[in-house]
Protein backbone atom coordinates (compact mmCIF):
# COMPACT_ATOMS: atom_id res chain seq x y z
CA UNK A 1 0.00 0.00 0.00
CA UNK A 2 1.17 3.22 -0.96
CA UNK A 3 0.16 6.89 -1.13
CA UNK A 4 1.00 9.42 -3.68
CA UNK A 5 0.14 13.02 -4.80
CA UNK A 6 -0.53 13.20 -8.70
CA UNK A 7 -0.32 16.48 -10.28
CA UNK A 8 -3.20 17.89 -10.62
CA UNK A 9 -5.39 20.22 -8.32
CA UNK A 10 -8.62 20.45 -6.76
CA UNK A 11 -9.77 24.36 -5.77
CA UNK A 12 -12.19 26.45 -5.64
CA UNK A 13 -15.67 26.56 -6.15
CA UNK A 14 -15.93 23.43 -7.76
CA UNK A 15 -13.32 21.46 -6.32
CA UNK A 16 -15.63 18.84 -5.02
CA UNK A 17 -16.87 18.21 -8.33
CA UNK A 18 -13.85 17.75 -9.83
CA UNK A 19 -12.66 15.34 -7.39
CA UNK A 20 -16.15 13.02 -8.39
CA UNK A 21 -15.10 13.37 -12.00
CA UNK A 22 -11.10 12.38 -10.77
CA UNK A 23 -13.03 9.53 -9.13
CA UNK A 24 -14.62 8.24 -11.97
CA UNK A 25 -11.89 8.50 -14.05
CA UNK A 26 -10.06 6.40 -11.19
CA UNK A 27 -12.59 3.60 -11.42
CA UNK A 28 -12.46 3.02 -14.89
CA UNK A 29 -8.50 3.03 -14.70
CA UNK A 30 -8.68 0.24 -12.07
CA UNK A 31 -11.62 -1.71 -14.45
CA UNK A 32 -8.91 -4.67 -15.72
CA UNK A 33 -6.23 -4.18 -13.03
CA UNK A 34 -6.22 -5.72 -9.34
CA UNK A 35 -5.92 -2.30 -7.09
CA UNK A 36 -7.79 -0.38 -4.96
CA UNK A 37 -7.33 3.60 -5.22
CA UNK A 38 -8.78 5.82 -2.78
CA UNK A 39 -8.63 10.02 -2.66
CA UNK A 40 -6.95 10.90 0.48
CA UNK A 41 -7.28 14.64 0.46
CA UNK A 42 -5.38 17.47 -1.03
CA UNK A 43 -2.24 18.89 0.20
CA UNK A 44 -1.99 22.79 1.67
CA UNK A 45 -1.79 23.64 -2.09
CA UNK A 46 -4.48 21.59 -3.91
CA UNK A 47 -2.52 18.70 -5.36
CA UNK A 48 -4.77 15.68 -4.84
CA UNK A 49 -2.99 12.95 -2.55
CA UNK A 50 -4.10 8.98 -3.57
CA UNK A 51 -3.82 5.97 -1.76
CA UNK A 52 -3.30 2.47 -3.79
CA UNK A 53 -3.08 -1.30 -2.76
CA UNK A 54 -3.57 -4.17 -4.29
CA UNK A 55 -1.48 -6.58 -6.86
CA UNK A 56 -1.39 -3.83 -9.77
CA UNK A 57 0.06 -1.32 -7.57
CA UNK A 58 3.06 -0.65 -9.50
CA UNK A 59 1.29 -0.46 -12.61
CA UNK A 60 -1.36 1.63 -11.70
CA UNK A 61 1.20 4.30 -10.16
CA UNK A 62 3.07 4.17 -13.85
CA UNK A 63 -0.45 4.83 -15.25
CA UNK A 64 -0.71 7.53 -13.17
CA UNK A 65 2.38 8.85 -13.66
CA UNK A 66 1.96 8.85 -17.51
CA UNK A 67 -1.65 10.46 -17.24
CA UNK A 68 -1.24 13.13 -14.57
CA UNK A 69 2.06 13.04 -13.27
CA UNK A 70 3.59 12.65 -10.01
CA UNK A 71 5.03 15.23 -7.70
CA UNK A 72 8.51 15.70 -6.27
CA UNK A 73 7.51 16.11 -2.88
CA UNK A 74 11.13 16.78 -1.57
CA UNK A 75 13.71 19.09 -3.70
CA UNK A 76 15.95 16.02 -3.74
CA UNK A 77 13.82 14.42 -6.22
CA UNK A 78 14.44 16.67 -8.64
CA UNK A 79 16.80 16.11 -11.35
CA UNK A 80 18.64 18.94 -14.06
CA UNK A 81 16.69 18.27 -17.67
CA UNK A 82 14.01 16.56 -16.07
CA UNK A 83 10.38 16.93 -17.29
CA UNK A 84 7.60 18.03 -15.04
CA UNK A 85 3.88 19.64 -15.01
CA UNK A 86 3.11 21.81 -12.75
CA UNK A 87 0.58 25.12 -12.86
CA UNK A 88 1.75 28.55 -12.26
CA UNK A 89 1.13 30.38 -9.37
CA UNK A 90 0.90 34.13 -7.69
CA UNK A 91 0.81 35.42 -11.80
CA UNK A 92 1.92 38.72 -12.06
CA UNK A 93 3.09 39.44 -8.55
CA UNK A 94 6.57 39.79 -9.08
CA UNK A 95 8.46 41.60 -12.49
CA UNK A 96 11.52 38.87 -12.37
CA UNK A 97 9.47 35.80 -14.13
CA UNK A 98 6.86 33.46 -13.38
CA UNK A 99 6.63 31.03 -10.16
CA UNK A 100 5.43 27.40 -11.21
CA UNK A 101 3.67 25.15 -8.37
CA UNK A 102 5.24 21.80 -9.57
CA UNK A 103 4.79 20.08 -6.40
CA UNK A 104 7.86 20.36 -4.27
CA UNK A 105 5.91 20.96 -0.64
CA UNK A 106 8.53 19.15 2.25
CA UNK A 107 9.45 20.03 4.54
CA UNK A 108 8.12 22.98 3.12
CA UNK A 109 6.94 24.64 -0.47
CA UNK A 110 9.61 25.31 -3.37
CA UNK A 111 8.51 26.68 -6.39
CA UNK A 112 9.77 26.90 -9.43
CA UNK A 113 11.08 30.30 -11.44
CA UNK A 114 10.76 30.77 -14.67
CA UNK A 115 12.75 33.60 -15.64
CA UNK A 116 11.95 36.59 -17.12
CA UNK A 117 15.15 36.78 -19.55
CA UNK A 118 13.62 32.46 -20.36
CA UNK A 119 10.37 33.98 -21.01
CA UNK A 120 11.34 37.01 -22.97
CA UNK A 121 13.97 33.79 -25.43
CA UNK A 122 10.90 31.34 -25.78
CA UNK A 123 7.78 33.66 -26.12
CA UNK A 124 8.75 36.95 -27.08
CA UNK A 125 11.59 36.50 -29.93
CA UNK A 126 13.93 37.98 -27.77
CA UNK A 127 12.04 41.12 -27.18
CA UNK A 128 12.73 43.48 -23.56
CA UNK A 129 9.12 43.23 -23.07
CA UNK A 130 7.51 42.65 -19.55
CA UNK A 131 6.17 39.81 -17.82
CA UNK A 132 2.65 41.32 -17.36
CA UNK A 133 2.65 41.42 -21.15
CA UNK A 134 3.61 38.25 -21.88
CA UNK A 135 1.05 37.02 -19.21
CA UNK A 136 -1.85 38.78 -20.69
CA UNK A 137 -0.70 37.42 -24.60
CA UNK A 138 -0.43 33.75 -23.25
CA UNK A 139 -3.06 34.20 -20.65
CA UNK A 140 -0.41 32.67 -18.02
CA UNK A 141 -2.54 33.34 -15.22
CA UNK A 142 -2.70 31.58 -11.97
CA UNK A 143 -3.62 27.69 -12.28
CA UNK A 144 -2.38 27.81 -15.85
CA UNK A 145 -1.33 24.38 -16.79
CA UNK A 146 2.28 24.29 -17.80
CA UNK A 147 4.75 21.64 -18.70
CA UNK A 148 8.62 22.31 -17.80
CA UNK A 149 12.00 21.44 -18.37
CA UNK A 150 14.19 21.56 -14.96
CA UNK A 151 17.86 23.59 -15.83
CA UNK A 152 18.87 24.33 -12.30
CA UNK A 153 18.37 23.26 -9.01
CA UNK A 154 20.40 24.73 -5.85
CA UNK A 155 18.98 22.17 -2.84
CA UNK A 156 20.63 24.63 -0.06
CA UNK A 157 18.86 27.65 -1.08
CA UNK A 158 16.21 25.99 -2.30
CA UNK A 159 15.74 27.28 -5.70
CA UNK A 160 14.47 25.97 -9.01
CA UNK A 161 14.61 27.43 -12.86
CA UNK A 162 12.33 26.01 -15.34
CA UNK A 163 12.21 26.92 -19.08
CA UNK A 164 9.38 25.76 -20.94
CA UNK A 165 9.52 22.34 -22.40
CA UNK A 166 8.98 21.39 -26.26
CA UNK A 167 5.65 20.28 -26.14
CA UNK A 168 4.38 23.36 -24.60
CA UNK A 169 6.43 25.41 -27.02
CA UNK A 170 4.36 23.14 -29.81
CA UNK A 171 1.33 23.55 -28.29
CA UNK A 172 1.59 27.57 -27.83
CA UNK A 173 3.18 27.81 -31.34
CA UNK A 174 -0.13 25.32 -32.54
CA UNK A 175 -2.58 27.85 -30.62
CA UNK A 176 -0.90 30.72 -32.91
CA UNK A 177 -1.16 28.83 -35.90
CA UNK A 178 -4.49 27.98 -36.14
CA UNK A 179 -5.75 31.38 -35.82
CA UNK A 180 -8.77 30.76 -33.50
CA UNK A 181 -9.84 32.62 -30.56
CA UNK A 182 -9.83 30.26 -27.30
CA UNK A 183 -11.54 30.81 -23.84
CA UNK A 184 -9.79 29.98 -21.12
CA UNK A 185 -11.43 28.90 -18.03
CA UNK A 186 -9.04 27.89 -14.72
CA UNK A 187 -11.40 26.29 -12.47
CA UNK A 188 -14.03 24.77 -13.33
CA UNK A 189 -15.41 20.66 -14.75
CA UNK A 190 -15.66 20.48 -18.62
CA UNK A 191 -19.56 18.93 -17.55
CA UNK A 192 -20.02 22.98 -16.11
CA UNK A 193 -18.02 24.29 -19.31
CA UNK A 194 -20.12 22.41 -21.33
CA UNK A 195 -23.68 22.76 -19.63
CA UNK A 196 -22.54 27.08 -19.75
CA UNK A 197 -22.18 26.70 -23.27
CA UNK A 198 -25.18 24.47 -24.02
CA UNK A 199 -27.47 27.19 -21.78
CA UNK A 200 -26.64 30.20 -23.96
CA UNK A 201 -26.71 28.37 -27.15
CA UNK A 202 -23.17 28.44 -27.72
CA UNK A 203 -22.10 25.39 -28.17
CA UNK A 204 -22.18 25.55 -31.71
CA UNK A 205 -20.01 28.46 -31.84
CA UNK A 206 -17.07 25.84 -30.41
CA UNK A 207 -15.14 22.93 -32.34
CA UNK A 208 -14.19 21.46 -29.44
CA UNK A 209 -13.94 21.86 -24.97
CA UNK A 210 -9.77 21.10 -24.90
CA UNK A 211 -8.51 19.38 -21.91
CA UNK A 212 -5.91 21.23 -20.36
CA UNK A 213 -6.21 19.79 -16.41
CA UNK A 214 -8.94 18.49 -13.98
CA UNK A 215 -10.50 22.00 -14.10
CA UNK A 216 -8.47 23.92 -16.98
CA UNK A 217 -9.65 23.99 -20.24
CA UNK A 218 -9.27 25.96 -23.63
CA UNK A 219 -12.33 26.51 -25.31
CA UNK A 220 -11.30 26.40 -28.73
CA UNK A 221 -14.12 29.28 -31.07
CA UNK A 222 -14.62 28.69 -34.40
CA UNK A 223 -13.55 31.06 -37.38
CA UNK A 224 -15.28 33.96 -37.20
CA UNK A 225 -16.52 33.64 -33.22
CA UNK A 226 -14.69 35.53 -31.07
CA UNK A 227 -13.52 34.80 -27.43
CA UNK A 228 -14.50 37.50 -25.52
CA UNK A 229 -18.07 37.09 -26.94
CA UNK A 230 -18.32 33.66 -25.70
CA UNK A 231 -17.15 34.85 -22.50
CA UNK A 232 -19.82 37.46 -21.12
CA UNK A 233 -22.33 34.96 -21.79
CA UNK A 234 -20.97 32.13 -20.18
CA UNK A 235 -19.27 34.34 -17.21
CA UNK A 236 -22.51 34.56 -15.28
CA UNK A 237 -22.80 30.98 -15.57
CA UNK A 238 -19.68 29.77 -14.02
CA UNK A 239 -19.24 32.14 -11.08
CA UNK A 240 -15.77 32.76 -9.19
CA UNK A 241 -14.33 31.00 -12.15
CA UNK A 242 -11.39 33.13 -14.13
CA UNK A 243 -11.71 33.55 -17.97
CA UNK A 244 -9.51 34.60 -20.39
CA UNK A 245 -9.37 35.52 -23.83
CA UNK A 246 -6.30 33.99 -26.06
CA UNK A 247 -6.65 36.09 -29.01
CA UNK A 248 -3.83 34.03 -31.45
CA UNK A 249 -2.93 37.30 -34.05
CA UNK A 250 -2.04 39.14 -30.24
CA UNK A 251 0.04 36.16 -29.61
CA UNK A 252 1.74 35.99 -32.96
CA UNK A 253 3.33 39.23 -32.49
CA UNK A 254 5.29 38.12 -30.04
CA UNK A 255 6.27 34.56 -30.66
CA UNK A 256 8.17 33.33 -33.68
CA UNK A 257 5.93 30.75 -35.38
CA UNK A 258 8.06 27.64 -37.02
Amino acid sequence: MSAITILEKAYGRYSKSAIKSLKQTLTELCAALKANLTVLGRTERGWIQIQISGEDEAVVTKCLERDFGLAPTFIDNMNVNSTIRGKIIASGQVGYGLYVDIGVFSPEICDALYPLYKMRLQLAKGKKISVNQIIEKFCLFDNFPIEVVVEKIDSEKREIEVGLSKKQLSIFRDWVSSQLDRVIVLGATRAHVKRALLKTKHFQDVIEIQRLGLLEHAVICKKGTYAPGIISRIGPLLPKTPLYAFHPKEAEKLMLVE
